[in-house]
């Protein structure tokens, strides 16, 4: 797809939405749209969509940021209000909207040629331009000969004119203390060798601890060969990894949580997370914002209790 110009992208994005907006593809949060559901599809999808090429989409909206972690917690505690103008761009109030939004948007329909990479007017104006070569970049009015210049030939040019590089030796022994007509080779050799083991390490780097499981608290990392009794094993994603953990005590839940803390019910036992997304005691499922309702019944009347030791509440 020929995207070089932003209008271009921006129209390809926008009709990337519609048809998934026409055919019923979108996530309850975009398809009935409001800043504060803007934002919580962008918590909600942050953990397992956010990847090193959505770096600048954030960056524009919160400023330079260190990592993941970092964008993320800007993310949690940004106002709504900053999502307003692609709310209503998206509803069609304005004509117009900032480059930045067309860039969330993107990222929030996981648009697969993102991210927008500009390019200068003269590539655009010469696609298939031919550069100058080296030959051709003489200044004006210079000859590519002088007359009054002779010219050596290679016979007339004194050897001793030829630079010889401090380790290499004048006889015909090399770097290597070897014939100099073997360097190449031998530097060939030595490059094939490193690349290999190179690679080699690599492998076995990415290959170790590729996986994760959940361990009823948290991921562990895991080769993906390993197996772990009643766990899942699934490819490992870092930013879960390092910050998606369960609430071990009800306690440390405050109110500035509300849609921050993440939680499931099920048989009317309530659990709390970290963040949101894929909940890992059940892949079929998602994990819900904590709302106010449910922080004051879960969370507050049993801290008043004094419960607090363990996430998992009775009903």
């Amino acid at each position: 797809m020929d995207l070089k110009r932003f209008d271009d992208y921006k129209k390809a994005v926008m009709l990337a939405y519609e048809k998934k907006k026409n055919e019923g593809k979108l996530p309850p949060y975009l398809q009935r749209h409001t800043p504060a559901k803007l934002k919580q599809e962008c918590v909600d999808v942050f953990p397992t969509r956010y990847s090193d090429q959505d770096a600048e989409t954030f960056r524009l909206f919160f400023g330079l940021g260190k990592d993941a972690a970092a964008y993320f917690k800007s993310l949690r505690d940004a106002d709504p209000d900053v999502f307003k103008p692609l709310n209503n761009y998206l509803k069609k109030s304005t004509g117009g909207t900032a480059e930045r939004n067309i860039h969330l948007l993107a990222w929030l329909i996981d648009f697969e040629h993102r991210p927008f990479i500009p390019v200068d007017a003269y590539e655009l104006a010469n696609p298939e331009r031919d550069l100058p070569t080296p030959e051709k970049e003489l200044s004006p009015g210079i000859p590519e000969k002088s007359p009054d210049i002779p010219t050596p030939t290679d016979t007339e040019k004194p050897e001793d004119q030829t630079p010889v590089p401090p380790n290499i030796d004048r006889d015909g022994n090399g770097k290597f203390g070897v014939p100099k007509k073997f360097d190449k080779a031998i530097i060939a050799f030595l490059a094939t060798v490193f690349v290999v083991v190179s690679s080699y390490i690599t492998y076995q780097i990415l290959q170790h601890n590729q996986c994760m499981y959940w361990d009823g608290a948290r991921y562990q990392p895991i080769a993906c060969e390993q197996h772990v009794d009643g766990a899942v094993v699934i490819a490992r994603d870092t930013f879960r990894s390092a910050h998606f953990k369960k609430i071990t005590n009800l306690s440390v839940i405050k109110r500035s949580d509300i849609g921050k803390v993440h939680y499931a019910k099920e048989n009317n036992i309530v659990t709390f997370y970290t963040t949101g997304g894929e909940n890992p005691e059940d892949h079929r499922k998602r994990l819900l914002p904590m709302s106010a309702h449910i922080y004051e019944k879960y969370v507050l009347k049993n801290n008043n209790y004094g419960v607090g030791i363990t996430q998992t509440v009775q009903h």
